[in-house]
């Protein structure tokens, strides 16, 4: 017996989380491809920026580039790639004035640890942006950014996208567990 099997307003709220993460399974894996927009692009590029962490650089196959705001987060997979295919979020560290996207990757999974693996022309599926983590959704042009390890990614793309004339003052710290793995650093 706990406190769910006694109480019944307690089996109802447990009841209602299960049907939420069902209904979001479902929503996932069955309706997603019916209902979420993708769009097709190719890698460019696989730069190692340090043992563990790739850079990958990727055009539209359409040749349209995505529209996004800085700091915003894609899904994406690698169809053609074995292992590779099933979707996974990234931050987008490029800047949206480019015409190519770019993601910074730690090794940290089964997943994440194969992306050095993709060869140049390789498909990438992707979906998005998602996400309200930009400068450009809060008035204040003095801001505090703070970063830690990986987590350097969105702030990498805002700070890409940065002009002196937008006359942002941002203070950045960023924080990681050695210089080695301080991705980005000297950017």
């Amino acid at each position: 017996p706990s406190d769910v099997t006694a109480t019944r307003v307690l089996q109802l709220y447990m009841w209602f989380l299960v049907t939420i993460g069902f209904a979001g399974i479902f929503y996932r894996t069955i309706l997603s491809a019916f209902l979420v927009a993708t769009r097709e692009f190719v890698v460019d590029e696989i730069k190692q920026v340090n043992p563990t962490i790739v850079e990958i650089v990727m055009h539209a196959k359409d040749g349209n580039p995505m529209k996004y705001k800085p700091g915003q987060f894609i899904f994406i997979g690698f169809p053609d790639s074995k292992g590779l295919e099933e979707v996974h979020p990234f931050s987008l560290s490029s800047s949206p004035a480019g015409d190519r996207l770019t993601i910074g990757v730690k090794g940290l999974g089964d997943f994440t640890k194969r992306l050095n693996e993709l060869s140049v022309g390789a498909r990438a599926i992707i979906e998005g942006p998602f996400g309200r983590t930009s400068y450009t959704y809060y008035p204040r042009k003095e801001q505090i950014w703070i970063a830690g390890g990986i987590g350097i990614t969105p702030f990498l793309g805002m700070a890409r996208s940065l002009k002196v004339e937008d006359g942002y003052k941002v203070d950045l710290y960023y924080s990681a567990m050695s210089l080695e793995e301080a991705a980005f650093d000297a950017e």
